[in-house]
């Protein structure tokens, strides 16, 4: 019998698949996934630029584009506008605190790490805007640390598992130019450059576009209650399927991780170790220090307490010896007088 040639096809998903089979297209999915790395940084860079976009509309700072922050950092701070320093600066402590939240998680998972557990904190942190917006007396300029936050554990896992830089243009524009210049040099492998120069070109158009589509939305549609509802529901689905397209390279992230977290735990266990044998010398070494000084004190007191307690003993010894002699002396009683009386 001839085979089906389709069906042989690696990653075909077989649509007369019945529902006691479900998993074929699902493991048909997971065999293409990794061929759509580049189309996957595509994408996540059109929701970078989206959110850079909504981020300098609203809050006229950038969320994850810290050399424009630190630039708005020296212009507030140099003009004397004290609130603007205030959040600009805010901004970049919470990116940082992105990277540590990003490290601190995948260390505390360990092998269970993954970019759809990571992807649930950020579209909670990025939910988190929109909330404290809808809250008219807690809304302010200060509400975009939550999306600081937010991209910085993106922007982690991005630089961690594939390397492809997605929310900064100027190094792709960089990476661009030079390529663009070294195939009209002839310098390198032609081949190499002519996908560095698609690549790049594609991730620059893909910001773009994503933050055209931000502006649009925000200034022609009107489109600026549940705008960061939005970018969660973009970025959890997008970190779910990092998952499946980066699923190689993720088991070594996990590896890693599980192994950062074994380190963590015998670092805790031998600190606290140290911690105890520290303290439990300190106290013996107090209780001698204590001991040795008050040695002549408690010598001094020995000596004016006996002292002073000398004569009442030898009064009360005295007084005991005197009823013992006068109880012996004393003449027996005449029992038998009193019988008859």
């Amino acid at each position: 019998m001839a085979s089906d040639p389709e069906a042989a096809e690696p990653g075909h998903c077989d649509a007369t698949a019945t529902a006691e089979a479900p998993p074929a297209c699902l493991e048909a999915l997971k065999l293409r996934a990794p061929k759509w790395k580049l189309q996957l940084a595509c994408l996540l860079a059109v929701a970078q630029g989206w959110t850079s976009m909504e981020c300098l509309l609203i809050y006229k700072t950038f969320a994850s584009i810290m050399t424009g922050n630190m630039l708005l950092v020296l212009r507030d701070w140099i003009s004397g506008d004290d609130r603007g320093y205030a959040v600009h600066l805010a901004v970049l402590a919470s990116y940082a605190f992105g990277f540590v939240l990003y490290r601190g998680l995948t260390t505390l998972m360990g092998f269970y790490t993954s970019s759809t557990a990571l992807g649930a904190v950020v579209a909670l942190l990025l939910f988190a805007v929109d909330f404290v917006r809808a809250a008219g007396h807690l809304h302010s300029r200060f509400e975009v640390c939550f999306a600081a936050t937010a991209l910085g554990i993106v922007n982690a896992t991005a630089l961690v598992v594939h390397g492809i830089t997605t929310h900064m243009v100027t190094i792709t524009l960089q990476k661009l130019f030079m390529s663009i210049m070294d195939v009209a040099f002839r310098v390198g492998k032609r081949d190499a450059k002519y996908k560095a120069i698609r690549e790049s070109g594609v991730l620059v158009g893909s910001f773009g576009t994503g933050a055209a589509i931000g502006a649009a939305l925000y200034t022609r549609a009107g489109y600026t209650k549940w705008v960061f509802s939005s970018l969660a529901v973009t970025f959890f689905v997008l970190l779910v399927a990092h998952d499946y397209v980066h699923a190689a390279t993720l088991m070594v992230a996990k590896k890693e991780a599980a192994a950062a977290q074994q380190a963590c735990v015998a670092a805790v266990a031998e600190g606290t170790r140290h911690s105890v044998a520290a303290v439990a010398e300190g106290t013996r070494h107090s209780v001698a220090v204590v001991a040795e000084s008050t040695r002549p004190l408690r010598r001094q007191l020995r000596r004016q307490f006996g002292m002073r307690l000398t004569p009442f003993v030898d009064e009360i010894a005295l007084n005991g010896e005197r009823d013992a002699n006068s109880t012996a002396s004393a003449p027996p009683e005449d029992t038998e007088s009193k019988a008859q009386v």
